[in-house]
């Protein structure tokens, strides 16, 4: 990663403590042998005793260990942006998700993870080499340490259950495997276990983890976004906090997420311990649902060149693409958001929650249901889904949908990497009443591709009433790769003028 000229750099940018650069680099420092984010407050070292990495895992295989202060463990990560970047990513989130699933073995195979992936393992290594700079094991192994680092911190479980959840197949391995890698036995980080008994309670029914962004971050316009998609029973916005119902590989809970009082740049997550088996998954679909891996700077220089989208990033700076929860509930969403208002798809998707949603038990009068699954829908008639107000087409559309991804547990799992995901928009695409727009919509909430743009979109229409979809295009094209976050600049923009209006 370091050449004389970038080493400059970085040192600049870590002397300066700029977040923005949270994540994109860490540093290790040779004369402690302990290693930082960029803006660690500790007193910085001088340039000579400094080395940077791309990842976590190259800091840790350069024979560093994470700093008790900063919490290497919580910076933010990457979003993808070019083929090979997105590649790596989902490389990187299979080998994070099964690194954590409990084996007497060792770490995942790289044959394994290549043929799950349909790559060959040379080419798998040379992508994690070039993005993170680090093999397929090392991210594994630093994952899954850091994973059981961050449960120290901040949940009250046992060192046996914190094992067990961070993927490792006895307490005996994880004991040693963090003594060897970090010179501290997990016990020396087990935090202070001495709170009444009330409070310890409490701790026992719902983790709290903490997650990093760069800001700036509207997270207010972000919860404006989803408070007004927001499903009666599965989802609501409440005094700056969102709640959901959740259904992940066969575990059902429910998590909430706000701004972190205590700590700028960190959203607080919640949610209850039986969700600790798939607490990869979780976090990753958190973080995709509030986009906390973008970069706010990278993305507003690009767009800027254009002066109307400049002026709209200087009036709501940080504004992010809302992910999606659920591969298909975004394709449902999608569909029947067809040619109506927000609100009259939301009355829909309400009934169809209603109808066939599993009933499910939170600490939340408002979250009583999930949302449907494929094998749920499947089953259903069309008949039945023109009762909750879809239109003929839509009903039929939605089913076939729902036909399509019916027996695979996760929905249709979420492609890992971009080919699969572009097959799974090209035979979407062949179904009746699936057309440019949803196809556009999906890829932008459900597999974060920053570059999808709905051009159809009737909002975008109406932000250029003068310019033919040719044209509309021809002006996107400056936007590349971040024609997305151009889309939510003009949808806000649009909304804005709707309410001045009114």
């Amino acid at each position: 990663m370091e050449t004389p000229e970038n080493h400059n750099h970085y040192y600049h940018c870590l002397t300066a403590r700029d977040r923005r650069f949270d994540g994109i680099f860490f540093v290790g420092v040779t004369s402690t042998g302990i290693y930082c984010r960029p803006i660690c407050t500790a007193r910085t070292p001088s340039a000579k005793h400094c080395r940077f990495f791309k990842s976590q895992a190259q800091a840790e295989q350069g024979g560093f260990r994470p700093c008790l202060k900063c919490r290497p463990e919580l910076a933010p990560g990457l979003a993808p942006v070019d083929s090979s970047s997105r590649l790596a990513k989902s490389a990187l989130d299979l080998i994070k998700e099964l690194s954590l699933q409990p084996e007497e073995s060792d770490l995942p195979l790289v044959a394994d993870l290549a043929d799950r992936l349909g790559i060959s393992d040379r080419h798998l290594r040379r992508i994690l080499k070039t993005e993170y700079g680090a093999s397929p094991q090392a991210l594994a192994r630093t994952h899954r340490l850091l994973t059981a680092k961050k449960l120290l911190a901040d949940s009250n479980f046992s060192l046996t259950e914190i094992a067990f959840a961070s993927g490792f197949g006895s307490v005996r391995s994880f004991n040693h495997s963090f003594k060897h890698h970090y010179g501290l036995s997990p016990s020396d980080l087990k935090r202070d276990q001495s709170s009444a008994k009330k409070t310890q309670l409490k701790l026992r029914q719902c983790i709290r983890l903490t997650l990093a962004f760069r800001p700036p971050f509207d997270f207010e316009e972000q919860l404006a976004f989803l408070s007004r998609r927001s499903i009666k029973g599965v989802e609501e916005v409440c005094k700056g906090t969102y709640r959901r119902s959740v259904m992940v590989k066969g575990y059902r809970g429910w998590m909430q997420v706000s701004l972190d009082k205590e700590k700028e740049s960190r959203l607080l997550l919640e949610f209850p311990e039986g969700l600790i088996p798939v607490l990869s998954t979780l976090v990753t679909k958190v973080s995709e649902l509030f986009d906390l891996d973008a970069q706010p700077d990278l993305i507003a220089s690009t767009l800027s060149t254009d002066p109307e989208l400049a002026r709209l990033i200087e009036e709501r700076p940080g504004l992010r693409v809302a992910g999606g929860f659920d591969l298909f509930e975004i394709c449902v969403r999608a569909v029947t958001g067809q040619l109506v208002s927000v609100e009259t798809a939301i009355r829909i998707l309400e009934r169809l929650v209603q109808s066939s949603g599993d009933t499910i038990e939170t600490p939340f009068e408002t979250l009583t249901r999930t949302f449907p699954t494929p094998d749920k829908v499947a089953t259903m008639t069309v008949a039945q889904l023109k009762e909750c107000g879809l239109t003929a087409t839509r009903a039929n559309t939605i089913h076939e949908i729902a036909s399509m991804m019916a027996g695979d547990r996760d929905g249709y799992a979420k492609a890992f990497i971009q080919e699969d995901q572009e097959d799974f928009l090209e035979a979407l695409i062949k179904i009746k009443g699936v057309g440019p727009w949803t196809s556009s919509y999906i890829a932008m909430r459900a597999f974060k591709d920053p570059n999808a743009f709905p051009v159809d979109d009737l909002v975008i229409k109406k932000s250029m009433p003068d310019k033919s979809r040719k044209e509309i295009l021809a002006r996107a094209n400056s936007w590349q790769p971040w024609r997305a976050y151009a889309a939510v600049h003009l949808w806000r923009s649009e909304l804005t003028k709707e309410k001045v209006k009114s």
